[in-house]
């Protein structure tokens, strides 16, 4: 299992190292805040709403609930919340 495990890491680093990735990625705009691509790494919160979610904590229809959870993972560091 280890040795798959550098073989695809090497593949990655060539990927990561071509020149399609070297170039801009340009700007996302949404509300107040900018999302410069390929600057930083931004990190992403998942908020699960519906009942069925995969991982079984889905939060229906408690819109309190889903508020406060939200709000949670931005003040953990969220830049963006991915709902679904």
């Amino acid at each position: 299992m280890f040795w798959v495990s550098i073989k695809y890491s090497q593949s990655y680093k060539l990927v990561l190292e071509s020149e399609a990735m070297s170039t801009a990625l340009g700007v996302t705009v949404c509300g107040d805040r900018e999302f410069r691509w390929g600057e930083r790494t931004f990190i992403m919160g998942v908020l699960n709403l519906t009942p069925d979610s995969f991982s079984g904590d889905g939060l229906g229809s408690d819109i309190a609930a889903a508020l406060a959870r939200a709000r949670r993972l931005v003040s953990e560091g969220a830049d963006i919340l991915d709902v679904g």
